[in-house]
């Protein structure tokens, strides 16, 4: 779960560098998805998901929603292909 945490909170930093306003972010980790958006505390993370609570507020839009992993094969396979 680290890893996707710090992918999250890379991924929103690439985003303001790139001047986007709207995002919406996917992640087969529904406890991480439930701790962005408030529903549920998560230790061991707490301190990036306040990171990444502080830079959604720097967008016009965000949207944070959980999808299955068989529904994300693509992104899976991307991710566990990264160095």
């Amino acid at each position: 779960m680290v890893a996707e945490v710090l992918a999250i909170r890379t991924a929103l930093t690439i985003a303001l560098d790139k001047n986007w306003t709207h995002i919406h972010l996917k992640s087969d980790d529904q406890d991480l998805i439930q701790a962005i958006t408030g529903r549920k505390m998560l230790k061991e993370a707490f301190g990036i998901i306040h990171d990444i609570i502080v830079l959604a507020n720097c967008f016009t839009s965000i949207s944070f929603s959980y999808v299955s992993r068989s529904c994300n094969v693509s992104a899976d396979s991307l991710a566990k292909g990264a160095p």
